[in-house]
């Protein structure tokens, strides 16, 4: 099986094809589906490489994708905990880890979703109703619901926790010393200066670079496409300035340039920047430099610099772009120096304050 990216009518398509190089019309439809409601590139490619995985134990299986149960579905679970259907790519490694699986089994089940209410098919159970665990924020109307119930995946496999890299100045400034392109560094200090996810960064669009105006410290991207939606972009002014002074220039911009973030090489000259360009752009400098970090740490990074500033976590929400507050919270990964320094401010009071004795 294959997963292709095909050009019709100037619109990319991602699609599947099986050993006879047909295609698999209902993986086809669903990616069909989730291009037009606007989901990224990157989001489409791996719904598709997720997919393609499903579909090979199916095969090797003798399942019907219409005919599944729960029992399939979990020995879905353990071929996927096996490391059956492991391929070399950016993304995996020989042996995957329980969030992996736990990614697939996302996609398989829109999918599913996406069948039933198309009518092609019932969903597998993958949920089970729970009693809802208090948690610090809640939605307005949280109180409303029947029982406190939510809903959670019956396959869902315990992830390890990860603490977030925290990228400091001179790491990055350091790392953007080593690229070699204006372009390259202009992309990822726009990442670590925004908190914008990579595909939201390679999206931006000439016409939504705003002009440089020296009464203001930040400028907007208003309304980026972010995960299917859209949300407005905050970045500092200087950046703004260096980024018209790129697209622009002595000569103007190129009438025919959509992207601000476009491949440079003749072959693909004008086209837009991929994940796969950017992500061998910063794998090849870190392997220089000895350092590691992924495009989700300056995002991280940004978030974390937000509440250690003090700004109230509501700003930093739809700074974010996060649906609710909760989400920023898990986000936030405080620096190290930031608790040392708090807990250090801490006892300092404390000393001048009321003593007791340990007995």
């Amino acid at each position: 099986m294959q997963v292709l990216k095909v050009n019709k009518g100037g619109t990319a398509h991602w699609v599947l094809l099986d050993d006879d190089m047909h295609l698999i019309d209902p993986v086809c439809e669903f990616l069909e589906f989730q291009r037009k409601i606007d989901r990224a590139d990157n989001t489409l490619r791996a719904y598709a490489v997720d997919l393609k995985i499903y579909w090979e134990f199916l095969m090797k299986s003798s399942y019907r994708y219409d005919q599944v149960s729960i029992l399939t579905i979990a020995d879905f679970v353990d071929y996927l905990r096996s490391g059956a259907g492991d391929e070399a790519s950016l993304y995996v490694t020989s042996s995957r880890t329980n969030r992996s699986i736990n990614r697939i089994m996302s996609s398989v089940h829109r999918f599913y979703r996406y069948e039933q209410l198309n009518g092609a098919c019932p969903d597998p159970v993958f949920f089970e109703t729970v009693p809802e665990t208090e948690q610090m924020y809640q939605s307005l109307l949280a109180h409303t619901k029947t029982g406190y119930q939510t809903k959670k995946s019956i396959f869902k496999l315990k992830e390890s926790t990860k603490t977030a890299r925290i990228v400091t100045k001179d790491e990055m400034n350091r790392f953007l010393r080593a690229l070699e392109r204006q372009r390259d560094r202009l992309l990822f200090a726009l990442l670590y200066e925004t908190g914008a996810r990579i595909q939201e960064a390679l999206d931006l669009e000439v016409s939504m670079l705003p002009q440089p105006d020296e009464r203001k410290a930040v400028g907007v991207f208003r309304q980026i496409r972010s995960k299917g939606k859209r949300r407005d972009l905050y970045a500092p002014m200087p950046l703004i300035r260096a980024l018209n002074d790129f697209v622009y220039g002595k000569n103007g911009a190129d009438a025919d340039r959509q992207f601000l973030f476009v491949a440079e090489k003749t072959n693909y000259a004008g086209r837009q920047l991929t994940y796969h360009a950017a992500y061998d752009i910063m794998r090849r400098t870190q392997q220089r430099l000895g350092m590691e970090f992924c495009f989700h740490d300056l995002r991280h990074t940004f978030c974390t610099g937000l509440i250690e500033s003090g700004v109230d976590v509501g700003i930093v929400r739809q700074v974010m772009g996060h649906a609710n507050l909760y989400t920023t919270k898990r986000y936030v990964h405080l620096s190290d120096e930031y608790l040392m320094e708090s807990m250090n401010r801490y006892w300092s009071d404390r000393e001048r304050g009321d003593r007791y004795e340990a007995s």
